[in-house]
């Protein structure tokens, strides 16, 4: 499931017709984590965090599944 999809669930879920994803720029997403206190050491690993995630690099070694999910829950 894509982030579009989840948000599309979550939108319908809470009745949230105007409810959307955007992917924010890594950078947009750096200085914001700054501005809140966020250590630039840390504010740059969870950056290249999201860069694996976009580019696939890291993924979930186990598709979701129901029974996974309710787990989480």
């Amino acid at each position: 499931m894509s982030m579009r999809e989840a948000v599309g669930v979550i939108a319908k879920a809470v009745r949230a017709d105007d409810l959307t994803y955007e992917r924010p720029r890594l950078a947009d997403f750096h200085a914001e984590l700054r501005g809140k206190g966020v250590p630039v050491n840390v504010a740059d690993v969870m950056v290249e965090v999201g860069e694996a995630v976009n580019s696939r690099h890291t993924r979930t070694r186990q598709p979701r599944t129901a029974r996974a999910l309710a787990q989480m829950a």
